[in-house]
C-alpha cells in the first residue's frame, strides 16, 4: 500500500439535524436524523468524501419566532465552529456537545500560538490568565487543558442582545491537545450537561434564564454544504415529518440507547441482507466535537472484521495512531454500516464515504 493512498477507518459526523433540550430540561431529547423521515423512514446518507466551508458569518435573529441561527464553519467534516464575543473580543469556538466546559485561550499560555494561529483572550484590568478563583484540569480524547475559571460577558457574534453577563468559563493556561496547533478554532464551547461542566456555566440555559430565548433548547444541523446551530426554537425547516423524542440515559453526555449496529443493506440480520456486528445494547453519545465513532476494543474489532468479510478489503490496525487503515482504492467495495437507536422509527445508514 502507498502511504499517499491510505484511508483512516474513522467515521465523519453524520449529516443530521438534532434538536436537544438543554441541561435543565429533564426527561426527553428531541432528536431527528434529518433526511430519513422523507423516504419510508430510511435514507442512505452519502456525499462528497471531503468538503469544507470555512466562512465566518454572524448569527441571524428571526424576531417573529425568536429563533437565533448561528452559521457554523465546516472544516473537512471534522469539526464545526463559529464566532463568539468574550468581553467584546472575537474568539472562534468549536461547538461541542460531547463536553461541558466553555474555554478560550489566554494570551501567554503554554501550548498556544497567539501570534499567528489563534485569537487569544486579553481582559483589560486583569491578568492575561483571568481573575481566576480556581483551577480545573479538563481532559478530552485528544489531550487535556489546564484552565483558570473566571467570569466574563459572553455573546454570540453579531447579536449583542444575546449577551450573558458574569458567565463562568475557563481561560486556558496550559494545553496539550493533538492537532490544536493547526486547528481553525481557538476555544471549545461545551454544550453537554452540568455534570461535565466542572462547575462552569452552560450558555443556552443562561440565555433562557435571562428571557433571551423562548425555550431552553438548541439544535445542531450538520451538513457538507451549510451547517447551523439554532437557539431557543425548533427549526422545522431543517427536517421533514414529525420530530422524534428519544430518552436520555445519562445526564452527562447526550446519551442514547443504541440497539444494534449492522453491516450491509437491510434493517434486520435475520433477513440475510445484513449482518449484525454489535447486537447487545450500548450507550451512544451524540458528540459534535469529534469526527470519530469510538467503541470498546471487542466491539470495534468485531465491526472491522465484518467489514473485511463483506468487502474483501484488507484493513490494518495502527497502534501508533490507534486507527484502522486501508487502501483508499477499495472504498467503493466497502459496505454500509447501519445504526439503530431504540425508540427511533427508522435507522441511520452510513455509506462508506460517511463512515470513513
Amino acid at each position: 500500500m502507498r502511504l499517499t493512498n491510505l484511508c483512516l477507518c474513522m467515521l465523519t459526523v453524520l449529516e443530521a439535524a438534532a434538536v436537544t433540550r438543554n441541561a435543565t430540561d429533564h426527561g426527553r431529547l428531541p432528536s431527528q436524523f434529518a433526511a430519513y423521515m422523507t423516504v419510508g423512514n430510511k435514507s442512505t446518507l452519502g456525499a462528497d468524501f471531503m468538503s469544507t466551508s470555512s466562512s465566518m458569518e454572524p448569527a441571524v435573529l428571526d424576531g417573529e419566532r425568536g429563533l437565533v441561527t448561528v452559521p457554523l464553519a465546516n472544516v473537512f467534516n471534522m469539526y464545526y465552529y463559529g464566532a463568539v464575543l468574550v468581553n467584546g473580543q472575537l474568539i472562534r469556538v468549536m461547538f461541542d456537545t460531547g463536553s461541558g466546559v466553555v474555554w478560550i485561550p489566554g494570551m501567554g499560555s503554554k501550548g498556544v500560538d497567539c501570534e499567528t494561529q489563534h485569537l487569544c483572550f486579553i481582559s483589560p484590568g486583569c491578568e492575561a490568565t483571568g481573575d481566576a478563583t480556581r483551577q480545573v484540569s479538563y481532559s478530552y480524547g485528544s489531550g487535556r487543558v489546564l484552565l483558570n475559571m473566571t467570569h466574563a460577558s459572553l455573546s454570540i457574534s453579531g447579536h449583542s442582545e444575546m449577551l450573558v453577563h458574569n458567565f463562568s468559563l475557563g481561560i486556558e493556561v496550559e494545553l496539550s491537545v493533538h492537532g490544536y496547533d493547526v486547528a481553525q478554532y481557538d476555544g471549545i464551547f461545551g454544550m453537554a450537561w452540568p455534570a461535565l461542566a466542572s462547575g462552569g456555566d452552560l450558555f443556552v440555559p443562561k440565555l433562557y434564564e435571562q428571557g433571551l430565548i423562548p425555550s431552553n433548547l438548541f439544535g445542531m444541523y450538520i451538513s457538507r454544504s451549510r451547517s447551523e446551530m439554532s437557539l431557543g426554537v425548533i427549526d422545522k425547516a431543517k427536517f421533514n415529518g414529525e420530530l422524534q423524542y428519544l430518552k436520555i440515559l445519562l445526564e452527562a453526555w447526550w446519551t442514547l440507547d443504541l440497539e444494534s449496529v449492522t453491516v450491509g443493506e437491510g434493517r434486520s440480520p435475520s433477513t440475510g441482507s445484513s449482518r449484525e456486528a454489535i447486537g447487545d445494547r450500548r450507550l451512544a453519545i451524540v458528540d459534535t466535537g469529534t469526527s470519530l465513532i469510538t467503541g470498546n476494543v471487542d466491539d470495534v474489532i468485531a465491526l472491522m472484521l465484518l467489514v473485511m468479510e463483506e468487502s474483501g478489503a484488507v484493513i490494518e490496525y495502527s497502534p501508533e495512531l490507534n486507527f484502522f487503515i486501508f487502501d483508499c482504492e477499495h472504498i467503493l467495495n466497502l459496505p454500509t454500516i447501519t445504526f439503530i437507536l431504540r425508540g427511533a422509527n427508522g435507522e441511520t445508514i452510513a455509506s462508506p464515504r460517511l463512515w470513513l
